[in-house]
């Protein structure tokens, strides 16, 4: 209910009952991520996780607060932890994507949104990150295609339409990209 205030009083609560609640301490770490503070969210699930070393999300949520770091090598690590016991854990693929991305491996991350896809096929934010890392690979009608994909599942993607416009620029297609710019800003 995004009653984050309320919610953390009551996992306090619970660890002070039981300090080593596996349930607790990671929701503590999301909150803690929620509230723009991944240091703590990283602190939180590290403990989660000697408490539980078998839960995909842990390694997921703790591969975000990393990010949130911009510790993308960590993150990845963490990603790929969380996928070797979840193997379909559709937002460690999703976000691994988007790590590998920042850490400029663009067929890397390419592979991880299409595993995301694979998953979800209705993941239009995969889609369009896909294609995103596709444009900085100069393959512009691939990503075309890829936030056409985005835009099909969800029509008012802002973020695909703004990109597709810069793949249309730089095939020189001046008009269709700026008809794509207002799409994006209407």
């Amino acid at each position: 209910l995004g009653q984050l205030e309320q919610a953390h009083a009551i996992y306090l609560q619970v660890l002070k009952l039981q300090p080593r609640h596996f349930d607790a301490l990671h929701m503590l770490a999301v909150i803690a991520a929620r509230t723009n503070d991944p240091t703590r969210a990283i602190e939180l699930i590290n403990k989660a996780i000697e408490v539980n070393p078998n839960s995909a999300s842990a390694y997921s949520n703790r591969g975000n607060a990393l990010g949130a770091l911009k510790q993308y090598q960590a993150a990845v690590a963490s990603y790929d932890q969380a996928l070797a016991i979840k193997p379909d854990h559709v937002n460690a693929y999703f976000n691994r994507g988007k790590a590998l991305y920042e850490l400029k491996q663009y067929q890397d991350a390419i592979a991880s949104f299409d595993q995301a896809i694979s998953i979800r096929p209705d993941h239009a934010d995969a889609y369009c990150d896909r294609g995103v890392a596709m444009n900085d690979l100069k393959q512009y009608q691939a990503a075309i295609a890829s936030y056409d994909k985005a835009i099909a599942i969800q029509p008012n993607h802002a973020k695909a339409y703004c990109n597709r416009g810069v793949a249309w620029y730089k095939l020189h297609q001046h008009q269709i990209a700026i008809d794509c710019y207002n799409k994006a800003v209407n």
